[in-house]
Protein backbone atom coordinates (compact mmCIF):
# COMPACT_ATOMS: atom_id res chain seq x y z
CA UNK A 1 0.00 0.00 0.00
CA UNK A 2 1.35 3.47 -1.15
CA UNK A 3 -0.35 5.03 1.80
CA UNK A 4 1.37 3.21 4.77
CA UNK A 5 4.86 3.40 2.86
CA UNK A 6 4.32 6.94 2.97
CA UNK A 7 3.75 6.83 6.72
CA UNK A 8 6.98 4.08 7.47
CA UNK A 9 9.30 6.36 5.38
CA UNK A 10 7.78 9.29 7.12
CA UNK A 11 8.78 8.44 11.08
CA UNK A 12 5.04 7.74 11.93
CA UNK A 13 5.07 4.18 11.65
CA UNK A 14 7.48 1.75 13.00
CA UNK A 15 9.16 0.67 16.52
CA UNK A 16 11.54 3.74 17.01
CA UNK A 17 9.19 5.41 19.87
CA UNK A 18 6.29 4.69 21.54
CA UNK A 19 3.97 7.19 19.35
CA UNK A 20 4.73 5.87 16.55
CA UNK A 21 4.82 1.85 17.84
CA UNK A 22 1.21 2.43 19.14
CA UNK A 23 -0.14 4.55 15.75
CA UNK A 24 1.34 1.67 13.75
CA UNK A 25 -0.52 -1.41 16.03
CA UNK A 26 -3.37 1.56 15.55
CA UNK A 27 -3.37 1.55 11.66
CA UNK A 28 -3.00 -2.19 11.73
CA UNK A 29 -6.15 -3.14 14.43
CA UNK A 30 -8.20 -0.58 12.33
CA UNK A 31 -7.14 -2.51 9.11
CA UNK A 32 -7.45 -6.01 10.12
CA UNK A 33 -9.63 -6.19 12.73
CA UNK A 34 -12.51 -3.49 11.57
CA UNK A 35 -12.10 -1.26 14.90
CA UNK A 36 -12.83 2.08 12.86
CA UNK A 37 -13.98 4.66 15.24
CA UNK A 38 -11.80 6.29 17.85
CA UNK A 39 -14.24 5.07 20.71
CA UNK A 40 -13.63 1.71 19.47
CA UNK A 41 -10.05 1.88 19.40
CA UNK A 42 -9.91 3.23 23.26
CA UNK A 43 -12.05 0.26 24.35
CA UNK A 44 -9.59 -2.39 23.22
CA UNK A 45 -8.13 -4.98 26.04
CA UNK A 46 -5.43 -6.92 26.40
CA UNK A 47 -7.86 -10.02 26.65
CA UNK A 48 -9.19 -9.43 22.70
CA UNK A 49 -5.71 -10.01 21.34
CA UNK A 50 -3.88 -13.53 21.82
CA UNK A 51 -0.68 -14.80 20.19
CA UNK A 52 -1.37 -18.18 19.02
CA UNK A 53 0.46 -21.17 16.71
CA UNK A 54 -1.83 -21.58 13.61
CA UNK A 55 -1.89 -25.41 13.05
CA UNK A 56 -3.18 -24.96 9.54
CA UNK A 57 -0.60 -22.56 8.55
CA UNK A 58 2.06 -23.53 11.18
CA UNK A 59 3.07 -19.61 11.76
CA UNK A 60 2.24 -17.54 14.63
CA UNK A 61 -1.35 -14.77 14.29
CA UNK A 62 -2.40 -12.59 16.30
CA UNK A 63 -5.88 -13.16 17.24
CA UNK A 64 -8.73 -10.95 17.28
CA UNK A 65 -10.81 -12.62 20.28
CA UNK A 66 -13.42 -10.20 21.11
CA UNK A 67 -15.94 -8.38 19.67
CA UNK A 68 -17.40 -5.07 21.85
CA UNK A 69 -20.31 -3.02 21.38
CA UNK A 70 -20.31 0.12 19.26
CA UNK A 71 -22.17 2.83 17.67
CA UNK A 72 -22.96 0.58 15.45
CA UNK A 73 -22.67 -3.21 17.07
CA UNK A 74 -23.99 -4.25 20.28
CA UNK A 75 -21.60 -6.84 20.61
CA UNK A 76 -23.42 -8.77 23.26
CA UNK A 77 -23.41 -12.88 23.26
CA UNK A 78 -25.98 -13.96 21.12
CA UNK A 79 -26.00 -10.80 18.89
CA UNK A 80 -24.33 -10.38 16.20
CA UNK A 81 -21.22 -12.19 15.82
CA UNK A 82 -18.58 -12.26 12.50
CA UNK A 83 -18.69 -15.57 10.27
CA UNK A 84 -14.80 -15.98 11.41
CA UNK A 85 -11.73 -14.87 13.70
CA UNK A 86 -9.69 -12.03 12.72
CA UNK A 87 -6.17 -13.10 12.36
CA UNK A 88 -2.75 -11.59 11.46
CA UNK A 89 0.11 -13.43 10.60
CA UNK A 90 3.98 -13.19 11.18
CA UNK A 91 5.49 -12.31 8.06
CA UNK A 92 8.61 -12.32 8.91
CA UNK A 93 9.62 -9.16 7.59
CA UNK A 94 10.42 -6.07 10.02
CA UNK A 95 7.25 -4.67 9.11
CA UNK A 96 5.42 -7.76 10.69
CA UNK A 97 2.32 -6.94 13.33
CA UNK A 98 2.95 -9.85 15.56
CA UNK A 99 6.41 -8.38 16.14
CA UNK A 100 5.19 -4.82 16.74
CA UNK A 101 2.82 -6.82 18.80
CA UNK A 102 5.52 -8.01 20.87
CA UNK A 103 7.62 -5.15 20.97
CA UNK A 104 4.92 -3.07 22.22
CA UNK A 105 4.54 -5.57 25.05
CA UNK A 106 7.50 -5.98 25.96
CA UNK A 107 7.98 -2.47 27.58
CA UNK A 108 4.74 -2.07 29.41
CA UNK A 109 4.21 -2.37 32.90
CA UNK A 110 2.86 -5.79 34.63
CA UNK A 111 0.41 -4.37 35.43
CA UNK A 112 -0.99 -3.13 32.39
CA UNK A 113 -0.67 -6.37 30.51
CA UNK A 114 -3.85 -7.72 32.55
CA UNK A 115 -6.53 -8.86 30.74
CA UNK A 116 -9.20 -6.11 31.57
CA UNK A 117 -6.76 -3.59 31.10
CA UNK A 118 -7.41 -1.15 27.92
CA UNK A 119 -4.40 -1.88 25.66
CA UNK A 120 -3.25 0.98 24.43
CA UNK A 121 -1.52 3.31 27.46
CA UNK A 122 -0.37 7.21 28.05
CA UNK A 123 2.83 7.58 26.87
CA UNK A 124 5.86 9.42 29.02
CA UNK A 125 6.20 12.45 26.86
CA UNK A 126 9.67 13.13 27.94
CA UNK A 127 11.11 10.07 28.61
CA UNK A 128 14.78 10.01 28.05
CA UNK A 129 16.85 7.51 26.50
CA UNK A 130 13.86 5.71 24.32
CA UNK A 131 16.08 3.94 22.26
CA UNK A 132 18.62 2.91 24.85
CA UNK A 133 15.71 2.10 27.25
CA UNK A 134 11.78 1.38 25.94
CA UNK A 135 10.76 0.30 29.38
CA UNK A 136 9.75 3.60 30.69
CA UNK A 137 7.99 4.32 27.44
CA UNK A 138 4.23 3.75 29.38
CA UNK A 139 2.20 5.24 31.95
CA UNK A 140 -0.40 2.83 34.05
CA UNK A 141 -3.27 4.99 32.55
CA UNK A 142 -4.87 4.84 29.46
CA UNK A 143 -4.01 6.64 26.17
CA UNK A 144 -6.34 9.58 25.86
CA UNK A 145 -8.98 9.81 23.03
CA UNK A 146 -7.59 13.14 21.21
CA UNK A 147 -4.58 11.36 20.64
CA UNK A 148 -6.64 8.53 18.51
CA UNK A 149 -7.96 11.92 17.07
CA UNK A 150 -4.11 13.37 16.18
CA UNK A 151 -3.68 9.93 14.48
CA UNK A 152 -5.92 10.05 12.15
CA UNK A 153 -5.12 14.05 11.33
CA UNK A 154 -1.30 13.20 11.20
CA UNK A 155 -1.93 10.30 9.03
CA UNK A 156 -3.85 11.83 6.56
CA UNK A 157 -1.43 14.58 5.91
CA UNK A 158 1.11 11.95 5.47
CA UNK A 159 -1.06 10.30 2.95
CA UNK A 160 -1.69 13.02 0.84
Amino acid sequence: MVEEEKLFESGEFGCHNPNALQCTLWWFFSLHFGIPARDDSLRVCWCDLELQNDPERGKEALVWMAERGSKTRKGMEGAYQRQFTPKIFTIGTERCLVRFFKFFESPCPEKAKAPSYLFFLAIHVNHKGWREKPNGWYKLSPLGKNQVGKWYYTNSIWIR
